[in-house]
């Protein structure tokens, strides 16, 4: 994960610590999207789409973080460690669906 993405959520990724500023880091993740999308570097835009989907994932944006996901791991498919963070930020975005279905 980008180091600048982790001190903007105040080094955790874990919703309920309640860290950082997810403003600055919706809007850092969404630069840097934008800006490795135009590089032709699919392992780069991987990694943004993998940033940005965390930070959807923080905001309660589970459907565009899926997507994210999904998109991360076609670009990804043949770097492994790139395919298991994906494949992990996925199943936690599922697990917090449902998490949240019973809640309510």
């Amino acid at each position: 994960m980008n180091q600048q993405l982790m001190n903007h959520l105040g080094g955790s990724i874990v919703r309920e610590e309640h860290k950082g500023n997810f403003v600055a880091a919706r809007d850092f993740a969404t630069a840097e999207l934008e800006r490795v999308g135009g590089l032709g570097d699919p392992l780069a835009l991987a990694d943004a789409l993998l940033d940005r989907g965390v930070v959807h994932l923080l905001q309660d944006g589970l459907g565009a973080a899926r997507q994210c996901f999904a998109e991360a791991k076609h670009l990804a498919a043949n770097d492994v460690n790139r395919l298991l963070r994906a494949l992990s930020y996925d199943v936690l975005a599922i697990y917090e669906q449902f998490n949240n279905v019973n809640n309510v």
